[in-house]
């Protein structure tokens, strides 16, 4: 049982430590609210205003996200989500969705 309590405890701590750093690329100085929703450690980050899951937040990192992208990614899969559309992945997004000039083609 106690290495049950070692693995979740080092899971925890891990998803913390990628969470801080997440938070410290990508909202600098402007973190007024961060929280993780329901309590559950590695579900859903609240930050600001938006909502983050993890799988997100390690491919934004992965895939070398920088602040505006990301930022530009949140609002293009948020507006697809809203008209019931299913938003390109974090992975694809850049690479597929940009033209020369950075903005989203449709």
């Amino acid at each position: 049982m106690n290495h049950k309590k070692e693995i979740l405890q080092s899971y925890e701590n891990a998803v913390s430590d990628l969470t801080d750093y997440f938070v410290w690329k990508y909202f600098r100085g402007v973190v007024s609210d961060e929280y993780w929703v329901a309590d559950e450690i590695g579900g859903v980050y609240y930050i600001n205003d938006r909502f983050f899951n993890v799988s997100d937040m390690v491919d934004f990192i992965k895939y070398n996200y920088k602040q505006d992208e990301m930022f530009d990614y949140y609002d293009y899969a948020l507006e697809q989500q809203e008209q019931n559309k299913t938003p390109i992945n974090i992975k694809n997004w850049k690479k597929l969705c940009r033209n020369k000039a950075g903005n989203i083609t449709k």
